[in-house]
């Protein structure tokens, strides 16, 4: 039993041992089974970049042999598996398909910027930036613009430009397609709501052109398309109404008695606003409108119009006209000649004649056989091949028959021509041609001015001419007194007949060749047409029928002018007709379209008529002529004179385009109008005698028009001739011509005119300038006049001295510097020579016979020494701009009037006159003692012409009535300003005070006591002391108890304060006495001053409130400016050099400004404004302290293989590099205060060039602070020598620390003071002063202003932890194990860094929360990995290894602290520094893939068929023994 259990028990063990050798087979199956899969699914590198997460990473089952347990180990891992794959990163702004859409606003217009992805470069973050021009590029926008209106011949009515920018990744790029963006809300929409049309244009900045753009416009917005980005503008025109054309046209009857119509003039424009309404479209003057037609575009007509017509588009008119009449006596300048006068007077005397004439070389009046013996001038000229006569009708002087012609005389119906070639314009001589040998013919001055032997010259006559539209017609002459000269000659005016206008004075200057004898045969008459064509298209021409000699003459002005009509000799009535066009045009046969293009259409033109009759028996005048826009000038024969004007600035530069008009004062319908030209000359041309008015009507901007006028007097100055004089207002000063012959009339700029009224200042100086604070003053003082300010009035007494004693001679003291005479003295004589004395009064000197010295006594009885070059010494003269001491009064005390009515005509004057008594004048209509200057200055005037010179001098008398009138404030006139006036006395006296000739001191006393009263706080009147001594004696004596310390001592203490005593030494001193009290009367104006701070300025904390309390705005503007006002501001009188007005501004440079050398602390706008003219602030500049830059420094590992991507360091060093600001927490960055680098400066950088991006705060091309130069370059670059350009991305070849290092160097270089005078120097900023503490310190290139950021490479060997078993395989092959998971974590916490998983090939794999990342993006540190989970059917380890990670290194160590050696391990093609974690299996097994499983098989089947065969056996033998 014993032996048959334990049988039992050794088989049933045999058993056990076949099932745990057939389980043991079953787990060392499964590692074949991975390395079998390896081959298939390849892991190339364990780096996140490449995982795919489709790779298993735990244990899977094969087969039917999995059990749950195994399968849910499974699922479980390929659900962790499953979490840890990496998303799919999307596109920036969604899938391809989409669009992009950004947006901005500025000043309330939104702009958004929209396309498909495809039409803009790739990146991450897209921006829109958007800015309004600066004013350069505005300037270029508005040429650009005006060239497109004469384009497309249209008004743009608005416009908005925007500089539009596309940033990507914060880098400015430009689409790579059509984008669209559109504008909304803001100005934008403002302008669009009143448009008719709009346009959208790109300005291209080089050409100045603007290029049309697609574009939309719908509901108030604008959509553009573009791929390009610059400035864009958007432009509207306004619908402003219609256009009107108007033809002018007339009927007439053509030749063939046909009714025609021709243009009368050019066709005119006509704009009609929205709702405007015209009443007559007929414009031409001497004619009045027929009917109006319509014309249609196709040129046909329409009906008359008769009613009132509402035009909704452009439309064009017919009008027709018919002419009007009129007459008109027009000047003409009539010359009698005496051909044989008494005394043998004649107008052919040799004596008249230029001295190189001959007989046969003169031109001469009457006929060659009717002379005094010595006239007979026999002068002939060729025409063609025969010589005729010129002097004569058909005999010589000798009497011989000449000039026939044809069996007739010549002159029955022949002209002579080229007898007269032209004339001189301005004096009427004649240019005359060339007898029949050639020789130059001569005149006796048949048209000149002067009068000589047998020529008088006649002024006063005119023509008679009636007028038909622009035709004229000679009717008849008038003599000087308006009668008609032609009554008693039968003349007619149809066929010009008996035309003898100088019959009335022929018994004046007789003529014995008069024939017939009842007739005056011998004149000749000159008058000019001026003319211009204008738009004129109608007749142009000039007809004369008559005899004897005709010329007329075309613009004379130039060479003499051509001779369009020349009918010389002496000849019956012959008819002569030019038509002008012809000459104009220089060419006959002329069409309409030729008048059209005719260019000369502004030109004056003139046409000289010149008419003689030489040959008597008859006289035949009939003049016509159609000429538009004519006058009858004056022929420059009467005498005239020419007024010569200049235009001048304060500066005497010439003014263009200022206009004058000048009025005869003895006729107002005589008005000449005239307009400076470029030099600023202006001339009003013949004017008569007689008195003219002058002013001036219009001035260009800036300047401002003269309002007050001039006189002009032509007058006679030597004989005949006229000379034109310029006076003032009064006509009673004449004004003085300059050097060049010109009377200058300045014009001040509005800025001047305030300048005129207020002085005014700004300065600036450093407050803090490390904190970068400064201190605006502002300063005003007024100086102002009526006409631009409201001034103080004042209520002045002037108390006046009448004695006796201002009735002597008034003597003036001017300065000696001859010789000293002492033989005066030895005589006993002390009056010669003079000292001033400290006390205002002249005093004698006297010589010393033992000291050989001059001296005089001083008020303190002292003897003081003269000397000649120290002291200076005077005469005394009577003063002979004056009779004596009254009239210099009362000239002087009139001025200070008038100068008071200047300064204010609301300010009253009084007048109280002294001698033994006082008189107050009052006016005797309403009894006032006081009267308004600008009411009664006349009144006052005659106060003052009524000074006498009696009695004595009682001052007291005198300041008693001055009181007296400020106590009945009843009796004074009504004002309009009843406030803040002022009280003035002015004091004047010659003499001591006194009530008979010795110095009183009662009387002295009790005008002080007065005076001092009313200088108090009752009266507060303030007190001007003046006097006019005569000079005391050596020893200080002014005679009558008086000497010069009593006299001064009254004076002074009459005044209010010793300043206001004076004393006058000529009549000249006495005038500027008076006016200096004008001059320091206070005034004080109403004025806008405005402070604008420029844009990179702002106020300091709490400096808006306090200035808002000064009575302040403040407005902060959307350009940065900052704008401080105060309006309506009173501005007083300066007060010694205290001004009347002043305010601080404290300001500092903005955080985000950079800083730099001469910067502007204000706009150009910043000024005082005094009603609408404003004078400018100057614009002090100053040096701002630059801010601190800095940039980082940048290191990077890679692993030996990879890619160095050096081309994007430079960018992300770029990226370190800020400004900070003083608060030393806000930085500026690319794109945020500091410029931004485009896109083809960063690729030049990248590729090592030297960037230079300037810095200009305001982004203004000519307000640049500084420049930003950047340069990148490589400085160590270690390799296998397979690096060609370190700066080009190349592969890692070498490993090691500080492989390679690259740097960018920053710089910002402020523009220096020179420089910056340089570019701002078409501006008013004034340069920053040398003195530092003002102005600030120069700010430099310096070490502070330049920083380098280094980037180093470091390259690592590729490592890697590879998990496999502490076993071998049959080859010696640690089998690789996959499974094995693991942790990094801090050694001195427990916090998990880092997961790690060995995948197939052993590789660990590693993550950070649940992501995959490659080796590269664990942190640098010191960690301990531990395995928390081992690989099924191995033993989880407890090995911890440290893991110590730099930018250059790694080291791992074991247990024990000892490095672990890595091999070398090469996967993929790439070698690795592999460190292996090893397992061991729970039990030592064959290795896998060897032998050993099968002779566990076989021994265990061994085994089992002999547990069977013993069972057998045992079996048989129990049966055999049972």
């Amino acid at each position: 039993m014993k032996s048959n259990t334990k049988k039992r028990l050794i088989a049933f063990m045999l058993c056990m041992v076949l099932v745990l050798s057939s389980a043991t087979s079953a787990f060392a199956d499964e590692p074949q089974n991975t390395d079998s899969q390896s081959q298939a699914e390849v892991v190339t590198e364990p780096v996140a970049d490449e995982a795919t997460g489709n790779e298993a990473t735990g244990n899977e089952a094969t087969g039917d042999e999995a059990t749950e347990d195994e399968a849910a180990v499974n699922s479980s891992e390929q659900q962790q598996q499953e979490e840890q794959q990496p998303e799919t990163e999307s596109t920036p702004e969604g899938n391809l398909e989409d669009d992009i859409s950004i947006q901005t606003t500025i000043n309330g217009t939104t702009i958004t910027m929209s396309g498909p992805y495809s039409s803009f470069p790739e990146g991450s973050n897209y921006e829109i930036l958007a800015s309004e021009l600066n004013e350069e590029e505005t300037k270029n926008v508005e040429v650009a613009l005006k060239k497109k209106e004469d384009e497309i011949n249209t008004k743009i009515a608005t416009y908005k430009a925007y500089d539009i920018k596309l940033l990507v990744d914060g880098i400015e790029s430009q689409p790579t397609g059509n984008v669209n963006v559109k504008f909304e809300g803001g100005e934008v929409q403002e302008n669009l709501e009143t448009a008719e049309n709009i346009e959208v244009y790109h300005v291209d900045e080089t050409t100045q052109i603007a290029n049309d753009i697609e574009k939309t416009a719908v509901d108030d917005t604008v959509t553009m398309t573009t791929n390009h980005f610059s400035n864009y503008v958007i432009t509207t025109t306004k619908s402003n109404g219609v256009d009107i054309t108007v033809q002018h046209y007339i009927k007439y009857r053509d030749s063939n008695n046909q009714l025609a119509e021709k243009a009368l003039y050019r066709a005119s424009k006509i704009h009609l606003n929205k709702d405007q309404e015209i009443k007559d479209l007929s414009s031409l003057q001497n004619y009045t409108s027929q009917e109006v037609i319509k014309i249609y575009p196709d040129g046909s007509k329409g009906d008359p119009i008769s009613n009132k017509q509402v035009l909704l588009a452009d439309q064009t008119y017919r009008v027709y006209y018919t002419p009007t009449t009129a007459t008109s006596n027009e000047a003409v300048q009539m010359f009698d000649y005496q051909v044989k006068g008494g005394n043998n007077t004649s107008i052919n005397a040799e004596k008249n004649y230029d001295p190189r004439s001959t007989k046969t070389t003169r031109f001469a009046s009457g006929l060659a056989n009717n002379q005094y013996s010595d006239n007979g001038y026999d002068t002939t000229i060729k025409i063609g091949n025969e010589k005729f006569h010129i002097n004569t009708w058909d005999t010589n002087s000798k009497g011989n028959k000449v000039n026939q012609y044809n069996n007739n005389a010549f002159g029955s119906s022949n002209a002579m021509t080229d007898i007269v070639k032209g004339v001189d314009f301005n004096t009427g001589a004649l240019k005359m041609g060339l007898n029949s040998d050639g020789e130059q013919l001569y005149e006796p001055g048949f048209f000149t001015t002067n009068e000589k032997s047998g020529k008088h010259v006649l002024d006063g006559y005119k023509l008679n001419f009636s007028r038909t539209g622009d035709t004229y017609t000679l009717t008849g002459v008038n003599k000087p007194d308006g009668s008609s000269a032609l009554s008693g000659s039968g003349y007619n005016s149809n066929d010009g007949s008996n035309f003898f206008p100088l019959d009335s004075i022929r018994d004046l200057y007789k003529d014995a060749a008069n024939n017939p004898p009842g007739h005056n045969c011998f004149f000749g008459m000159r008058y000019d047409i001026e003319f211009t064509i204008g738009d004129y298209l109608g007749d142009l021409n000039y007809s004369f029928t008559g005899d004897d000699d005709l010329w007329v003459i075309l613009d004379a002005q130039k060479d003499g002018g051509q001779v369009v009509i020349d009918l010389g000799g002496i000849h019956s009535a012959l008819d002569k007709k030019v038509d002008l066009w012809e000459i104009l045009l220089n060419k006959k046969g002329y069409d309409e379209d030729d008048k059209l293009n005719y260019t000369d259409r502004d030109k004056k033109h003139t046409l000289t008529i010149l008419y003689m009759e030489r040959g008597a028996y008859e006289s035949n005048c009939k003049m016509n002529f159609t000429l538009p826009n004519s006058r009858i000038v004056t022929p420059s024969t009467i005498p005239t004179a020419n007024l010569n004007l200049k235009k001048v600035n304060t500066s005497e530069k010439g003014i263009e385009n200022t206009t004058f008009k000048l009025v005869n004062d003895a006729d107002s319908a005589d008005v000449k109008t005239a307009r400076s030209d470029t030099d600023g000359k202006i001339t009003f041309e013949e004017l008569r005698e007689g008195t003219y008015t002058l002013s001036e009507e219009s001035v260009p901007e800036p300047y401002v028009r003269e309002t007050s006028t001039w006189k002009v007097k032509v007058t006679k100055s030597e004989g005949t001739a006229l000379t034109a004089v310029l006076y003032d207002t009064t006509g009673e000063t004449a004004k003085e011509k300059s050097d060049d012959g010109t009377y200058h009339i300045v014009n001040s700029t509005q800025e001047e005119v305030v300048l005129g009224s207020a002085e005014s200042n700004k300065t600036v100086s450093v407050k803090d300038y490390n904190a970068r604070t400064y201190q605006i003053d502002l300063t005003a003082s007024s100086k102002a006049t009526q006409a631009v300010t409201t001034t103080t009035p004042y209520d002045i007494v002037m108390v006046l001295d009448t004695s006796g004693s201002m009735g002597d001679t008034f003597y003036k003291y001017t300065e000696y510097t001859g010789s000293l005479d002492t033989g005066w003295y030895f005589l006993g004589n002390y009056g010669e020579y003079y000292v001033k004395t400290a006390d205002k009064i002249y005093q004698q000197i006297a010589y010393s016979y033992t000291g050989s010295y001059w001296y005089y006594i001083d008020t303190n009885n002292n003897e003081v020494r003269v000397s000649q070059g120290i002291n200076t010494i005077y005469k005394k003269t009577e003063d002979s701009n004056t009779n004596n001491k009254k009239d210099a009064l009362k000239a002087a005390a009139k001025a200070f009037v008038e100068n008071v009515n200047t300064k204010n005509p609301d300010s009253r004057i009084g007048i109280v006159t002294f001698a033994d008594g006082s008189t107050i004048n009052n006016s005797s209509d309403k009894n006032k003692t006081m009267l308004r200057v600008g009411d009664s200055k006349k009144t006052i005037d005659s106060w003052i012409d009524d000074l006498g010179a009696k009695g004595a001098t009682n001052t007291a008398a005198g300041f008693s009535s001055a009181k007296e009138i400020f106590d009945n404030s009843s009796n004074w006139a009504d004002v309009h300003q009843k406030q803040n006036r002022k009280k003035l006395i002015v004091f004047l006296t010659d003499g001591v005070p006194t009530k008979h000739s010795a110095f009183d001191e009662n009387v002295a006393t009790s005008t002080v006591d007065t005076a001092t009263t009313l200088k108090g706080a009752s009266y507060n009147a303030e007190i001007y002391s003046l006097g006019i001594f005569d000079a005391a004696s050596y020893n200080g004596s002014l005679g009558n108890n008086a000497n010069i310390k009593k006299v001064s001592k009254f004076m002074k203490d009459v005044a209010s304060d010793d300043s206001k005593y004076m004393t006058a030494d000529s009549v000249q001193s006495l005038y500027d006495i008076f006016n200096s009290i004008t001059d320091n009367m206070p005034v004080s104006i109403t004025a806008t001053i405005t402070d604008v701070i420029d844009s990179r300025f702002e106020l300091t904390t709490g400096e808006k409130d306090r200035l808002k309390g000064r009575g302040a705005t403040v407005a902060e503007n959307d350009d940065g400016t900052t704008t401080v006002t105060w309006t309506n501001t009173t501005v007083k009188s300066k007060t010694g050099n205290t001004p009347g007005w002043y305010e601080t501004i404290e300001i500092k440079a903005k955080d985000n400004f950079i800083g730099g050398n001469m910067i502007p602390t204000n706009g150009s706008a910043s000024g005082i404004t005094v009603g609408d003219n404003t004078k400018y602030f100057p614009q002090p500049s100053v040096n701002v302290k630059l801010l601190t830059p800095s940039i980082g420094n940048k290191e990077k590992t890679y692993y030996k293989g990879d890619t160095i991507e050096s081309s994007n360091f430079s960018g992300e060093l770029l990226g370190t590099y800020e400004i900070t600001e003083l608060d030393g927490k806000t930085k500026l960055t690319a794109g945020n205060g500091i410029p931004q680098l485009t896109s083809d400066q960063l690729n030049s950088l990248k590729a090592g060039g030297t960037v230079e991006i300037p810095y200009s705060y305001t982004d203004s091309a000519t307000d640049i602070e500084g420049t930003f130069v950047y340069k990148y370059e490589n400085k160590k670059c270690e390799s296998d020598g397979s690096i060609k350009n370190p700066l080009k991305n190349h592969t890692a070849t070498k490993v090691g620390q500080d492989v390679e290092e690259y740097t960018l160097k920053v710089t910002f270089i402020p523009k220096t003071v020179d420089d910056r005078k340089t570019s701002l120097g078409n501006t008013s900023i004034l340069p920053p002063t040398e003195n530092a503490t003002i102005s600030g310190t120069i700010v430099v290139n310096d070490e502070k202003t330049t920083v380098t950021g280094n980037y180093k490479v470091h390259v690592l060997a590729l490592w890697a932890i590879v998990k496999q078993s502490t076993s071998t395989d049959s080859n010696g092959n640690h089998p690789k194990l996959d499974g094995a998971e693991f942790k990094l974590v801090k050694p001195d916490d427990s916090t998990v860094c880092y997961t790690g998983i060995s995948n197939k090939d052993g590789f660990v794999e590693w993550y950070k929360n649940n992501t995959k990342i490659s080796m590269d993006k664990i942190e640098n540190g010191i960690y301990t990995l531990k395995e928390t989970k081992a690989p099924a059917g191995y033993a989880k380890s407890e090995v911890k290894w440290t893991i110590e990670i730099t930018n250059t290194s790694i080291t791992i160590k074991d247990n024990a602290g000892k490095n672990i050696t890595a091999t070398s391990l090469t996967q993929t093609g790439k070698t690795y520094d592999a460190y292996a974690y090893e397992n061991t299996p729970v039990y030592d097994l064959p290795s896998t893939g060897g032998n050993g499983i099968y002779l566990y098989m076989i021994g265990g089947i061994l085994l089992m068929f002999a547990a069977a065969w013993i069972l057998y056996k045992n079996k048989c033998r129990e049966v055999l023994e049972r």
